[in-house]
């Protein structure tokens, strides 16, 4: 058996490379199994960031001296004062009203791209079809749909429909490259 000296495993190997010196060099490593605890660490990282970003931004000692003014950006801890106050003012129907239009946008745009999706993948005629659509949807800014959408009004309706349009122009062409 042929062993490797530059420290990284045998290509297909699922033995883990000995770690290397530099740790630059082994964060950038290409390829590289990165174990869970390290992912979730990892992951973590921008998320800590932006919080801290956004404290900094938001707290000093009198308002005047935020770098963020308050009715711009409200502090992490402000924000959380004010969920009390909000749940009492239906925030929880709110959200519930909230995943009802999700749900409501993604059923219906993925109903309609899935089938379309699998019949691009399994049949030429089909693909050659809606080919077009599926190029002129993946370059179109989804918010340049909303005035397409206003069509039907600016109610609940619009809303779904802005959703189902912007799942079909995401779920097309993964259902596509599934089956292609």
């Amino acid at each position: 058996a042929h062993r490797r000296t530059d420290g990284a495993a045998r290509p297909g190997s699922r033995e883990p490379s000995p770690p290397m010196a530099n740790p630059v060099s082994r964060f950038f490593r290409m390829k590289d199994d990165v174990p869970l605890w390290e992912s979730v660490l990892l992951g973590a990282v921008p998320i800590a960031a932006v919080l801290g970003l956004w404290m900094f931004a938001t707290t000093a000692d009198i308002p005047e001296n935020r770098l963020v003014s308050v009715t711009i950006l409200p502090s992490p801890g402000e924000v959380a004062a004010s969920i009390p106050a909000l749940w009492k003012r239906d925030l929880g129907m709110s959200i519930l009203y909230s995943l009802g239009r999700v749900a409501a946008g993604f059923l219906i745009g993925a109903a309609i791209a899935v089938p379309i999706g699998i019949g691009m993948g399994a049949f030429a005629r089909v693909k050659a079809m809606f080919m077009p659509v599926a190029v002129i949807c993946g370059y179109t800014p989804i918010a340049a749909l909303v005035p397409l959408t206003m069509i039907i009004g600016i109610d609940e309706r619009q809303k779904i429909l802005f959703l189902a349009i912007a799942t079909f122009v995401y779920l097309l062409p993964l259902a596509f490259k599934a089956v292609a």
